[in-house]
């Protein structure tokens, strides 16, 4: 069954409200989708549907804080095991000397975090290997150029692609863009310019995440190639996540990047992304390579032998204001 964020965060969401894991018939309380998400069987019983629940948690979510939240939320942590939701916000603020809503807070995320990390997951599992029918490209070689310079952040990007169908007129395209912080306003995005085929309408697939059809002048046949570029900006008062970073969900061969900061407003730190998870982007463990802008306040890297659900690309450190 295909993961669906959405509907498997209702269902989680749905879960938490009332004894969650401590439910006495726990397999039939869970939904499809997160019977699904978290692979249980019809034969698991509900000592077994607990440890893999539990497993996935710690699994799935690297930083420790937000494992404790999650298993909070779910009835699986020690001392906050209560039957009622209410009852295990307080438990939990208790246990990490927080305010009852910071807790309550911390563990909506979590759970947020879980439903990201797990969709994210299955997504992996089930990708395509070298060829991707469904999307019926692969990409040869992919250019973004971010500039941060202007009063509006705007994106270039460029794709040639390979044609693995026999017949294809329209290419699906997407994009992310992250709120800064998990209570921001919705992020937003402006198509503003492109080459290459007709756009269709712009269409918002969550809080975070845009898709659209892109119409090609003409219908192509297996084997050939085609590039096309679209532009983006991000509108006025909207702010993004310090980071740019892309996830092939189709083969691609070559990644190039330029991100573009203003010379007299540099970041304090720039680091390179290089096949991380994308749970991990904000909570990277080992010591990432840095970048130093050159004297147009740009830094360049090419990326080669992309692996699908990866993420690459570069985060910053903001300039101090």
């Amino acid at each position: 069954m295909p993961i669906e964020s959405a509907a498997l965060a209702k269902e989680l969401a749905l879960l938490c409200k009332g004894r969650a894991m401590l439910h006495p018939v726990l397999r039939e309380r869970l939904g499809p989708q997160a019977r699904a998400a978290f692979g249980i069987e019809d034969a698991d019983q509900p000592p077994a549907v607990r440890s893999k629940v539990r497993s996935c948690v710690r699994r799935l979510l690297h930083d420790e804080e937000l494992q404790k939240a999650a298993l909070a939320a779910l009835a699986l942590l020690p001392r906050a095991d209560q039957g009622l939701l209410k009852d295990r916000e307080t438990a939990f603020a208790r246990m990490r000397s927080f305010e009852a809503r910071t807790a309550r807070r911390r563990m909506r995320r979590a759970i947020r975090e879980l439903v990201d990390a797990l969709a994210e997951e299955h997504h992996g599992r089930s990708a395509p290997g070298v060829r991707c029918d469904d999307d019926g490209i692969v990409v040869r070689t992919f250019h973004a150029r971010m500039r941060l310079d202007a009063a509006q952040p705007r994106l270039y990007e460029r794709r040639t692609v390979e044609v693995t169908v026999d017949r294809l007129d329209r290419i699906a395209v997407r994009l992310t863009v992250p709120q800064p912080e998990p209570d921001a306003a919705e992020s937003d995005v402006e198509i503003c310019g492109g080459f290459g085929g007709e756009v269709g309408e712009l269409r918002r697939t969550s809080p975070v995440d845009f898709e659209w059809t892109l119409r090609l002048p003409r219908t192509l046949r297996l084997g050939d190639t085609h590039e096309y570029g679209v532009d983006f900006t991000i509108p006025p008062g909207r702010r993004m996540r310090p980071h740019y970073v892309f996830q092939p969900l189709v083969p691609c061969e070559r990644f190039e990047l330029e991100v573009r900061f203003d010379p007299a407003r540099l970041p304090e730190h720039v680091w390179l992304i290089d096949g991380l998870m994308l749970r991990a982007l904000d909570h990277q463990q080992a010591q990432p390579e840095r970048l130093v802008p050159d004297g147009r306040g740009a830094v360049q890297r090419t990326f080669t032998n992309l692996r699908q659900g990866m993420v690459y690309g570069v985060r910053w450190a903001p300039a101090a204001s």
